[in-house]
């Protein structure tokens, strides 16, 4: 059977607009006064709103006047315009230096700003036409890709923007610049106008904003307490068919252990854990009305923070409305509403029992459920969720990803490797097909696993495609031998792949590619094979010895400790050494150039290594 690598692309289409803690702002890194600004521009006088925005924007560097003594504060800002500025935004802020771009004989003079911005993702591709001006939200977009690091850190909260859609392409920059105080619309409403076009003025004090954060603005936007509070019936009435059981199916076919989630939008846009989706061949979701709904695509996953967005083919879906935890207190009311399998949804009451601490951190709760529930404030806005028995991970915690980028199938692998090998995929954990057998040896491991766990033989193809995939994701390159056997190299491991129809197995071979001293090569490394730091040494001694010494753990067994010095003394008797004698200490071996003593004093492994040839040299 010849196995043909095919690339399987999942379209992200739109991505959750999330609510940050509010936390004091960090300094924006590089900018500061590089310029003289001369009151040179006729077109700015000193009481205008914007006439301290245009100078500090002049001398940051950012920003050029139209000509040598006009700056055009109405005229309209261009797509290649903003490229240019959040192109010296992202050099400013990452080098401290403004970007040095020429453009080429006879082409356009931005674009060299293209190119960088297309190289470093400040743009995700080309425009039709950069002279045409910008939109609101197009510069939201582009402005919000060229900022890193804590330079959009939020210091305000905004519950909700009247004209931006939380499930707006464009909701997750709009949002972030909001929240760091950057933006702040064109009323007490926080209106923001995406379609409109923005005027130099006023990306002015934009840019201005985001050089220094002590001109932000940190005034709350759309207060969520309008809001009335609901009981846990009203609560679990009108949001219970909001919440699904999710059923995902492993690569062979069979039905894992499945989770749940919450639509966030009418048209099918859902949250749930990046565990429930991860090494997934495909998503069903259950909703409480008893529907079963097979279409369900990954639109986006944060591991970091175990959580994940889908999209469920449809329309019409109850969905829920979105809270902030930082204002989740300790004794505060918190409701889960949660779909057990083979049951219908339920709902526990609690309080919160700790409050979120911290951007990573997750609110511990009294609320009994079942994993990836939804977590509801009593007013019935959705703050977490659920991942065990007492706590959820805040739904803010979500890093805003980029909503019109394409990520194939392995951005929802969760790769777990076998034990003390860095790089080679547990084939079982991956595929969930059963193993047979496992031989294990210091370096190598054959693993066995069963053919016939495959449902039928398209999962069998598609789950050599994708674990294929997920050896190259690890930085292994594939050697094809033939029909039946792969064999994929990186520069520490071996994984051989044969496929024996005969016996109805795949076999499985991991070898970890032997690591000796740099300054003895003859000697396989010690701390490479254990995964033990070297506590001390290498100490030399007159007489041309040598001495290395390896902790232990405490927390783990002599036993263990046996068995791992069992392998070592069997890869040296593999590579060239003869066991001399052993005693209660530890033992001796030899070959043509060494003597290496292996010596246990409690918990410290000793190495003493002794030249036997005259003319051996260290190193």
């Amino acid at each position: 059977m010849k196995i043909r690598r095919v690339a399987y692309v999942i379209l992200i289409a739109i991505i959750i607009s999330l609510i940050p803690s509010p936390a004091a702002a960090a300094p924006t890194s590089g900018f500061s006064a590089r310029h003289t600004y001369t009151d040179q521009f006729d077109d700015v006088n000193p009481t205008d709103w914007f006439a301290a925005y245009v100078r500090l924007a002049y001398e940051f560097g950012l920003m050029r006047g139209s000509s040598d003594t006009t700056f055009s504060p109405n005229g309209n800002l261009t797509r290649a315009q903003t490229i240019t500025l959040a192109v010296r935004i992202h050099s400013i802020s990452t080098t401290g230096l403004e970007p040095d771009l020429q453009p080429a004989s006879g082409a356009q003079w931005y674009q060299p700003y293209v190119n960088y911005a297309l190289e470093h993702g400040i743009i995700a591709s080309s425009y039709a036409n950069y002279g045409v001006p910008a939109t609101r939200r197009e510069v939201a977009v582009i402005f919000q890709r060229a900022l890193t690091g804590d330079a959009l850190t939020p210091i305000r909260e905004v519950h909700a923007i009247p004209d931006v859609a939380a499930t707006a392409d464009y909701a997750p920059a709009v949002y972030a610049l909001y929240r760091a105080g950057v933006l702040s619309g064109s009323d007490s409403l926080g209106t923001f106008n995406p379609a409109s076009n923005i005027r130099r003025s006023e990306i002015a004090a934009i840019v201005v904003r985001i050089a220094d954060p002590a001109r932000r603005d940190n005034r709350p936007i759309g207060a969520s307490t309008t809001r009335p509070v609901l009981t846990a019936a009203q609560i679990f009435e009108r949001y219970s068919p909001a919440v699904f059981y999710l059923s995902a199916y492993a690569f062979n076919g069979s039905v894992t252990a499945g989770g749940g989630g919450f639509f966030i939008s009418s048209d099918g846009l859902a949250v749930t854990s990046f565990d429930a989706v991860s090494n997934t061949s495909s998503l069903a979701v259950q909703t409480q009305d008893g529907r079963t709904h097979g279409d369900v695509t990954i639109v986006d996953t944060d591991p970091a923070n175990n959580l994940a967005l889908i999209r469920v083919g449809g329309a019409g879906f109850t969905h829920v409305a979105l809270g902030n935890s930082s204002n989740a207190r300790p004794g505060n009311p918190i409701y889960a509403i949660y779909s057990p399998r083979a049951f219908e949804n339920a709902i526990s009451q609690g309080i919160v029992s700790t409050a979120l601490q911290g951007q990573g951190s997750t609110i511990q709760v009294t609320a009994q459920t079942t994993r990836d529930g939804a977590l509801f404030n009593d007013r019935g806005e959705v703050i977490g969720l659920i991942l065990g028995e007492s706590d959820a991970v805040p739904i803010e915690l979500a890093q805003l990803f980029d909503r019109n980028a394409n990520v194939g199938i392995q951005g929802a692998f969760a790769l777990q490797n076998y034990p003390r090998f860095g790089m080679a995929v547990d084939f079982g954990a991956f595929s969930g097909v059963d193993l047979i057998t496992d031989v294990t040896g210091p370096v190598t491991r054959s693993l066995q696993y069963d053919l016939f766990d495959f449902v039928d033989a398209d999962y069998f193809v598609e789950t050599l495609i994708h674990y294929h995939e997920a050896l190259m994701l690890q930085g292994f390159e594939h050697e094809e031998i033939d029909d039946f056997s792969d064999i994929f190299t990186s520069e520490t491991e071996i994984v051989t792949i044969d496929l024996d129809f005969e016996n109805g197995s795949i076999n499985i071979r991991a070898e970890r590619l032997l690591r000796h001293y740099s300054a003895i090569p003859t000697l396989i490394d010690f701390g490479w094979y254990s995964g033990l730091p070297q506590y001390h040494g290498p100490e030399v001694f007159e007489v041309g010895a040598v001495m290395f010494v390896y902790r232990w753990p405490a927390e783990q067994s002599q036993a263990e400790m046996q068995q791992m010095l069992t392998g070592y003394y069997s890869l040296l008797t593999a590579n060239g050494f003869a066991f001399i004698r052993m005693d209660t200490r530890g033992r001796l071996f030899e070959s043509d150039t060494l003597s290496v003593a292996i010596i246990i004093d409690g918990n410290y492994i000793h190495l003493d290594i002794l030249p036997l040839d005259d003319d051996f040299a260290w190193g």
